[in-house]
C-alpha cells in the first residue's frame, strides 16, 4: 500500500466515523453545552479530514494547500472549552472569541496566500509562524488541561472528564509529532518518508478522536450499547387504577430486584439523567419494567417518579450544602430536574421547605 493510499484511507475513515456521529447527534438531540461542543468538534474533524482528502486527491502537486491550512490551531481551544464547560456548566462568548482568534488570524493569512499568491519568502515566513503557533498552542493547552483537570467534579460528569483526559493524551502525542515536523531539518529534506509518516500519525490521532466521540455518543447520549428488553419479557401490565392483576414475583426476587436497583442508583447515579424513564431504567437493569413498578410499589410504597425525584432531591440537598454560591438553576440541572419550577415543587413536597430556605438553614 502506497503512502498516498494509506493517507487517503485514514482520512476516509475519519470522514465516515464523523458522519456516523452526526447521524447519532440528529437522532438523540442533546441540549447540554458539552454535547453541543462535542458535536461542533466532530463536525470540525470531518471538515478537516474532507479538506485534506480533497487536496490529496485533486491538488497533490500543491502540498502547501494542506500544510499551510491552520486547522491545528483549534484543537487546543476545543480542549479548553470542554474542560471549562465540565467545571462551570457553561462558557462565556468572549472566551470563545478570544481562544479562537489565532485560528481566525492565520485563516485570513491562508486565504490571502491562496488567492493572491504572495511571494515565496512571505509564504515561508507564514509556514514557520504557523508551525511555531501550532506547537505553542498544543503544548500550552495540554499543560493547562493537566493542571486544571485535577479539580474535583460531580459524579455524573465523570464520563465527560474521561473524554477530556483521553483527548489530552492524544493532544500531547500530536504535540510531539508537530514539534518534529516543524523543527526537524531531516523531516523537511525527506518529505516522502518523514513528513508522510508524521502526517499519517496526525490523521491517525484525528481518527482516534472521532472514535472517542462515537463511543461517548453511543454510551452516554444515545445509550445505544444497551440492548432493549424484549416486549415478551414484560408479561403482565398495570391496571388503570395502578394496581396489579397478580404478582408473579417471589419474595426473594423482590429483594434481588430492589438490591440491583439500589446498586445502580448508588454507583451510577442514573437518576441524574434528565431523560430517565421507566423503560430506560428497565433497559439499564435488565429488569422488566412492570416488575420495577411492583418492587417500588410493594417494597418502597412509591411509584417510579416519586422514587427518582426523591433521589434527585437528596442529591440536591448535598449540592446546596456544598455549593453555597451556586445558582438554584445549576443545582436543579445537576440534580436531574428539567426546570427550576419542577425542582422547587418536588423539593418542597419532599422536604417541606423551598431549596433556598433549606440552603439558608443548613448554611447557618
Amino acid at each position: 500500500m502506497t503512502q498516498t493510499v494509506l493517507l487517503k484511507s485514514t482520512l476516509l475513515l475519519v470522514i465516515a466515523v464523523t458522519a456516523i456521529n452526526q447521524n447519532l447527534w440528529f437522532r438523540f438531540k442533546s441540549k447540554t453545552p458539552f454535547d453541543q461542543l462535542l458535536n461542533i468538534t466532530n463536525l470540525y474533524l470531518g471538515v478537516h479530514a474532507l479538506f485534506v482528502f480533497i487536496i490529496e486527491h485533486f491538488f497533490l502537486p500543491y502540498p502547501l494547500y494542506d500544510r499551510l491550512a491552520p486547522f491545528s490551531l483549534m484543537y487546543g481551544p476545543f480542549l479548553y472549552f470542554a474542560l471549562f464547560i465540565i467545571h462551570h456548566r457553561n462558557i462565556e462568548f468572549w472566551k470563545i472569541l478570544l481562544h479562537s482568534s489565532p485560528f481566525a488570524v492565520f485563516n485570513l493569512g491562508y486565504i490571502l496566500l491562496i488567492i493572491f499568491g504572495l511571494p515565496e519568502d512571505m509564504v515561508e515566513y507564514y509556514g514557520k509562524c504557523l508551525g511555531l503557533a501550532s506547537v505553542l498552542s498544543f503544548t500550552s493547552y495540554s499543560i493547562w488541561a493537566i493542571v486544571y483537570n485535577s479539580k474535583p467534579i460531580k459524579q455524573q460528569l465523570k464520563q465527560h472528564k474521561l473524554v477530556v483526559i483521553i483527548a489530552v493524551i492524544i493532544l500531547l502525542f500530536t504535540t510531539m509529532i508537530m514539534f518534529v515536523g516543524a523543527f526537524s531539518d531531516e523531516a523537511v529534506d525527506n518529505f516522502t518518508t518523514s513528513v508522510g509518516l508524521l502526517r499519517f500519525l496526525m490523521y491517525g490521532c484525528m481518527f482516534c478522536c472521532s472514535l472517542i466521540i462515537h463511543r461517548f455518543y453511543s454510551l452516554v447520549v444515545s445509550n445505544a450499547a444497551i440492548s432493549p428488553v424484549p416486549e415478551a419479557d414484560f408479561g403482565l401490565v398495570n391496571n388503570l387504577d395502578g394496581r396489579y392483576e397478580k404478582s408473579v414475583l417471589a419474595e426473594a426476587e423482590f429483594d434481588s430486584y430492589l438490591s440491583k436497583l439500589e446498586k445502580l442508583m448508588n454507583n451510577e447515579q442514573v437518576y441524574l439523567h434528565r431523560d430517565l424513564s421507566l423503560l430506560k431504567l428497565a433497559q439499564l437493569t435488565r429488569i422488566p419494567k412492570h416488575h420495577i413498578s411492583q418492587v417500588l410499589n410493594l417494597k418502597l410504597k412509591m411509584n417510579f417518579y416519586e422514587y427518582v425525584n426523591g433521589l434527585r432531591v437528596q442529591h440536591a440537598c448535598i449540592l446546596l450544602k456544598e455549593n453555597s454560591f451556586d445558582t438554584l438553576e445549576n443545582i436543579a440541572e445537576q440534580s436531574g430536574f428539567n426546570s427550576k419550577v419542577s425542582f422547587n415543587r418536588h423539593f418542597k413536597s419532599i422536604k417541606g421547605v423551598t431549596p433556598s430556605a433549606y440552603r439558608v438553614t443548613n448554611t447557618i
